[in-house]
């Protein structure tokens, strides 16, 4: 994980979502079982996208 981000909810107080942004690829075994796992405990799960890091020459 390279960061958290959290954020309030609108009309309802005390409530938050969460952004995470991690390192790696959705089609490795460590973070496929991490984001099913997700949904066990969390109401919602949205991937955003997912982005090629390119190395610098």
């Amino acid at each position: 994980m390279d960061t958290l981000q959290s954020r309030p909810i609108k009309e309802r107080p005390f409530e938050y979502f969460f952004y995470v942004q991690c390192t790696g690829n959705l089609e490795e075994e460590n973070l496929s079982s991490l984001m099913k796992s997700m949904e066990d405990v969390v109401s919602n799960v949205k991937i955003l996208g997912t982005y090629e890091i390119l190395e610098k020459q």
